[in-house]
């Protein structure tokens, strides 16, 4: 039912129609904070915080922050071996570029972790779909951890359901981080 005030000003059916299909998430949210009468509308502090560990997420899984750089092994020809693994918590993808040349090490330390490959030959290249789907799931259980705790905080209000989907979101995380090294991909 829609609410007092767009009643009196004649507003109620306008406010009422719009609430469909991209509404659909703060019409649950609304209803999990107990209000009525439509879509709930997140703090912008909750839109901050939430866009802040998005991009933050973002910038961790789809970057190689950890190359590993070296020379060849004694069984193999001199050159330079560049090892990069893209993930986090789980490595979902690990590739090994190689170059003939012996001096590209020395660069490519210098400019870590934003190490260009483009002088170099990829010798293999490992993607895995269940360390990415861990990586999922751990962004999506922190996204809605932390814009469940946000929103609760600035609202002062901690229904039962937030609490408790707090709490599975963060054990969530912690099986990621448990099973993570074992399901990651690795050269």
């Amino acid at each position: 039912m829609p609410n007092q005030a767009l009643q009196q000003t004649g507003h109620a059916n306008k406010a009422c129609a719009r609430h469909f299909g991209f509404f659909r998430v703060s019409r649950l949210l609304s209803w999990l904070f107990g209000e009525e009468g439509g879509a709930m509308r997140l703090h912008h502090q909750t839109w901050l915080a939430l866009l802040t560990v998005l991009g933050i997420l973002l910038a961790v899984n789809l970057w190689c922050w950890r190359p590993g750089i070296g020379g060849s092994g004694s069984s193999r020809p001199p050159g330079t071996e560049l090892e990069l693994f893209y993930g986090w918590p789980a490595t979902y993808q690990a590739e090994w570029w190689r170059s003939e040349d012996t001096t590209l090490a020395r660069r490519l330390l210098q400019s870590a972790p934003f190490c260009y490959s483009g002088d170099m030959e990829l010798q293999a290249r490992y993607l895995r779909v269940l360390p990415a789907l861990a990586d999922v799931a751990f962004a999506a259980a922190a996204l809605f951890a932390l814009g469940v705790v946000v929103e609760s905080a600035v609202r002062r209000f901690w229904p039962r359901w937030a609490v408790v989907g707090s709490v599975l979101a963060i054990l969530v995380m912690a099986a990621v981080l448990c099973v993570a090294n074992t399901i990651s991909e690795h050269v």
